[in-house]
């Protein structure tokens, strides 16, 4: 992503979309399950095993971060699209 785009997406993903998930009352219920099975299941693992989780959700975080800002280009892509039919 060029310097512009990446500066887009940090304001969204610091100011915008926290707002939007605010207003969603099932995404707080995800978010609050996700923490609570995490911590209960992170205290069920010896050292090793949670070692292999942390690498697996370091992963998972990056693997989602591109999707996201894959899903942001697109979206930049089809509002530039959109204008030149409009």
């Amino acid at each position: 992503m060029t310097n512009l785009m990446e500066v887009l997406f940090q304001f969204l993903q610091e100011k915008r979309i926290p707002e939007y998930l605010a207003q969603n009352p099932d995404y707080q219920n995800s978010a609050h399950q996700t923490e609570l099975y995490l911590e209960k299941f992170s205290k069920s693992l010896d050292y090793s095993t949670g070692l292999l989780l942390d690498q697996y959700l370091e992963a998972a975080y990056k693997e989602n971060r591109h999707i996201e800002q894959a899903l942001f280009q697109a979206a930049l892509d089809l509002g530039r699209e959109l204008r030149e039919v409009l």
